[in-house]
């Protein structure tokens, strides 16, 4: 019996699959930084919505409605970064 297994080179490594979800998050964490820094408001406020985007699309943040109709218990990083996202992106609209 001869048993044969596919060549590695078909299945992207974890760093070659998640790179262009890191390198977005990495920009837009720094363009949030950048425009919080020099006091652009309006800056701020599309780099945050862009960043919640990005996290939502991926599944670390939950969406508005899925926050408050979801049964799963979070974890405590999980409830943290969705709760200093929720108050961030009320700062950012006062």
């Amino acid at each position: 019996m001869t048993i044969s297994y596919p060549a590695s080179s078909q299945y992207p490594s974890t760093q070659t699959r998640f790179q262009p979800a890191v390198s977005r998050l990495q920009k837009d964490v720094a363009d949030l930084g950048s425009d919080l820094a020099s006091g652009d408001l309006k800056g701020a406020q599309k780099s945050f919505a862009d960043l919640q985007k990005l996290l939502q699309s991926n599944g670390v943040l939950a969406s508005s409605t899925e926050a408050t109709t979801s049964n799963q218990p979070a974890s405590a990083f999980s409830s943290t970064l969705q709760n200093d996202f929720q108050q961030l992106g009320q700062d950012l609209s006062t």
